[in-house]
This record gives structure tokens, sequence and C-alpha cells, in this order.
């Protein structure tokens, strides 16, 4: 999934998730949620990216800017949602950021390492459940998604970025 016709975005919005863990699936399911409610300028590209691992440091090449919504264990209630960049971590946080293997933070320092100068912005979602084998967010997330949405405009607008309602 893409917004905009440009062959050279530079600003990226990835959905990081399992569609088939439930709210493993809360990055896909913003991004479809977005694209459905907004057009976006054609710097913007929006993809659902599923559980790249260490494919993400691709992402870092490709684009100045990311925003990457994600499953995020926080301690907090479901559907709570929070922003963080790399460098807000405390040094030698070991984060996870969802149930992948390789989290975003570990492909963002890797890339960090082969010299890539991408800016990320991780906004997470408390999940409510992410082992249950099922197709499509919980309803607790499901509610959420206007708000998880608003996070994410809110990003790209500090970008410079105005998304326009359909």
């Amino acid at each position: 999934m893409s917004a905009g016709a440009s062959a050279s975005p530079h600003i990226a919005v990835l959905g990081v998730g399992n569609l088939l863990l439930s709210d493993e699936g809360v990055g896909p399911a913003t991004v479809e949620f977005l694209l459905d409610r907004w057009e976006f300028p054609e710097q913007v590209y929006l993809r659902d990216v599923g559980t790249p691992g260490l494919g993400m440091v691709g992402h870092f090449r490709e684009f100045e800017d990311i925003v990457v919504v994600d499953t995020v264990r926080g301690g907090g209630t479901p559907g709570d949602v929070y922003r963080f960049t790399p460098e807000e971590l405390p040094l030698g946080a070991e984060l996870r950021v969802s149930a992948h293997n390789i989290s975003i933070v570990d492909a963002w320092q890797y890339a960090q390492l082969l010299g890539y100068e991408a800016r990320m912005v991780v906004v997470g979602v408390e999940p409510q459940d992410i082992s249950t084998p099922r197709v499509g967010v919980t309803s607790a997330i499901e509610a959420r998604l206007p708000v998880i949405a608003e996070v994410v405009l809110e990003e790209l607008a500090r970008l410079g970025v105005e998304a326009r309602r359909r």
C-alpha cells in the first residue's frame, strides 16, 4: 500500500506487525485506517511492512524520516499510545518493541552503524492480546484507532506534512 505517485517519497509511515495475531497487527491496521480516511502528499509513503526484523534496515536507507506504528508493551492499559525516538531510550535498555525477534530499535541501531541517517519516531500501542491466532485487532484497540491515527498525523505535521480528510 502506498499513497502518492512520487518515485521518491522521503517520509514513510510503516505499520509493523503480524495480522494473524490479533493486536500484534495494530501497525498494519493503523496504516489501513489512515489510507481509508486521509489523502497524503506524494512525499509520504504508507505501508504495511509485516514483521520485517532486520529487513527494516533497508527502509532506513530509503527514507529521511520514518514513523513506525507497532505494538509496545509499556505496562499500561490496552490502547495506550506511546511516542518515542530511539535516542529517548535509556542507554543499554533492552526494549522488545513487539513480539518480533529483532526489535525496530535494534534494526535502527544496525542502520546507524551502516551510516544511514534516517530519523525515526515509534508510535507504540499497548496491546490487549498478541498471542491469540485471530485476524484483526481486539475491540479495545479498534476503538483506539482514531487516537493512534491522530498521533501519526501529528508526527507528520511536525515534519511539515498535512493530510487531507477524504
